[in-house]
């Protein structure tokens, strides 16, 4: 037989009596801080409830189930659990209020609700409810039923594609231009003379179709020129301008007007006109053998790059790496870095990991669990921006941690230092007193980077910058410091992202920063490629930037992610026997 439901007068009486012990407890331990005896709490007196008359009404019918919360709502799920379990409101229940602590929850209680919510969200009551039982807030059961409610994401092999030549045909309709009316953004009179004889109507702004000419001009400045235009854009630049495609890769996936980016050397004024009345991709070029843009095409690598012994093996010997033998990982010992460090630390050499992250990091007490860190520290106090750097910083320590743990379990010899990539001067430095050391650097890895990622609208040009001018100004410096020191690396490898080559929403400035680096690759007169990579699956210790959510969104776009152990054996192999100056590794494209 079921009990009766509590009157709302004996709810009151039960609430009543919570806070004033609640009280009477924080009232003692202040008193106890201050040295002072606490005097006895006269206890609650019983209350005689007042029931006022009620009409009695039909029973009415039962309700039907109440549907249960989608696995993307879990923490209203979690909180309305705790709301049932405790008679709090849902609404009275923040997600960081210590279910002990400020909500009473004992831990029987806790072992209670965490058998709950496994049952409401279909997840089995194994060792996780364990787990749950543990979690002090709302926030931290939501992130660990989250973590088990994301489905493992896809992982797949690298395809590997060349960055090829591929030309465009070029059929101008002259009729397009005649009465519109056209703004161009530069000095070159002869541009204005050519569109006006097509029979556009010149303007300085505000205009059908926009052509910004682009000399002397960075990508950050050209970003902040192009955000405030509207309508079509062609925006006139010499071959090769760095970063310029990934930018423009980027924004015409964002913007509402046609968006191209045209390299022309000779015959400027014509090929823009010709340009204006013509369809075509968002980056194209004109050279002496006609239109073209670039688009990766699948091509392996020849046979003998599949007929070794594998990483650790045949590929690291092709690279002549040993004991004996130092490589530089500049960006960290995080993600896919950590992951290469791991890789060439097989060969039993010296591993050199440089990154922003202080080191070594500090002796903590926290748990392991992110949201379960915030709640202790925001018990110590602080503000969230400060709980947030701290959490930040403590999680990237212990990964380095780890890192250096697997690369000497791998063979290998590591050391870390803390550097900003910003700082030419430090960048030039560590060069200089690792060649001091050891006389040599036998490779060199390019991973630095910050991402800020912002549509177009909501970022402006000092946010552009920084992501721009962390990977660009780094890449320059190391290059530079190398050719000061007078060392030739057997390779010198940069890691790009797929968002230089097909361009990604949000991403306008680490697709034009990723883009540079094809240029820095190519201009290196030793054995030097960028190598673009698709999204990495996260797993393990080194997830890199694919967050679950991020992991989440790249499944319901059928976006394919790369395994880890496949991208590692890939860039051994390309290192090893590749050629190309620039190439993209990916399990999907978009």
């Amino acid at each position: 037989m079921t009990e009766p439901a509590p009157s709302r007068d004996q709810a009151i009486v039960d609430f009543l009596r919570t806070a004033r012990e609640l009280v009477a407890a924080q009232r003692d331990v202040m008193l106890g801080y201050l040295g002072t005896v606490a005097a006895p709490v006269a206890p609650v007196p019983a209350l005689t409830p007042v029931v006022a008359p009620v009409a009695i009404e039909q029973p009415a019918a039962a309700p039907e189930p109440a549907a249960e919360a989608a696995p993307d709502d879990v923490l209203t799920t979690v909180i309305g659990v705790i709301s049932d379990r405790t008679g709090y409101p849902a609404e009275m229940i923040a997600g960081d209020l210590d279910l002990e602590a400020d909500l009473s929850i004992d831990s029987i209680k806790r072992t209670e609700i965490a058998g709950t919510l496994l049952g409401r969200l279909g997840l089995p009551a194994d060792d996780r409810t364990d787990q749950l039982s543990r979690d002090r807030t709302a926030n931290a059961l939501t992130a660990h039923l989250e973590s088990w409610l994301s489905p493992a994401p896809t992982a797949a092999a690298p395809k590997r594609y060349r960055l090829a030549r591929v030309p465009v045909p070029l059929d101008p309709d002259p009729a397009r231009l005649r009465g519109k009316s056209v703004a161009v953004l530069g000095d070159d009179e002869s541009v204005r003379e050519a569109f006006a004889c097509a029979g556009a109507k010149i303007v300085p702004e505000n205009a059908d179709l926009t052509v910004l000419l682009t000399e002397g001009v960075e990508a950050p400045e050209v970003f902040t020129r192009l955000k405030a235009l509207n309508g079509t854009v062609l925006i006139a630049a010499e071959p090769g301008a760095a970063g310029l495609r990934g930018l423009v890769r980027s924004a015409a996936l964002e913007r509402a007007g046609t968006t191209r980016l045209v390299e022309v050397a000779q015959d400027r004024a014509k090929v823009l006109v010709d340009e204006a009345c013509s369809d075509g991709p968002s980056v194209v070029g004109h050279d002496h053998d006609g239109r073209f843009t670039i688009e990766p095409q699948l091509q392996d690598l020849g046979s003998i790059a599949y007929s070794g012994a594998g990483p650790g093996g045949g590929e690291l010997a092709a690279l002549n790496l040993g004991p004996d033998s130092l490589v530089l990982l500049v960006g960290g010992a995080r993600g896919i870095t950590a992951r290469a460090a791991v890789a060439f630390a097989a060969s039993g050499c010296r591993i050199e990991l440089a990154g922003r992250t202080p080191w070594p990091g500090e002796a903590d007490d926290l748990p392991s669990d992110p949201a379960a860190m915030r709640a202790v520290l925001a018990g110590r106090g602080g503000s969230v921006a400060d709980i947030e750097h701290r959490v930040r910083t403590l999680l990237a320590q212990r990964e380095i941690g780890r890192t250096l743990d697997e690369i000497r379990a791998a063979g290998g010899d590591p050391a870390y230092q803390s550097l900003d990539v910003r700082d030419a001067n430090a960048v030039h430095q560590l060069v200089k007193d690792l060649v001091a050391r050891h006389g040599r650097i036998d490779g060199v890895v390019f991973a630095a980077g910050v991402i800020d990622d912002k549509l177009m609208a909501d970022k402006d040009e000092q946010s552009f910058r920084t992501v721009f001018e962390t990977k660009v100004d780094g890449a320059r410096a190391l290059l530079s410091a190398l050719t000061e020191s007078g060392v030739e690396p057997g390779f010198v490898a940069f890691f790009g992202s797929i968002a230089a080559v097909l361009g990604n929403r949000g991403q306008t400035d680490y697709a034009a920063a990723n883009d540079v680096l094809e240029s820095l690759s190519t201009s290196w007169p030793g054995r030097a490629v960028t190598v673009h990579w698709g999204p990495w699956a996260p797993g393990g210790d080194h997830a890199g930037m694919v967050s679950p959510e991020l992991a989440r969104e790249y499944e319901r776009r059928d976006v394919t992610l790369l395994d880890a152990g496949e991208g590692v054996a890939a860039l051994l192999r390309e290192l090893a026997y590749g050629t190309d100056r620039a190439v993209l590794y990916t399990a999907s494209l978009w």
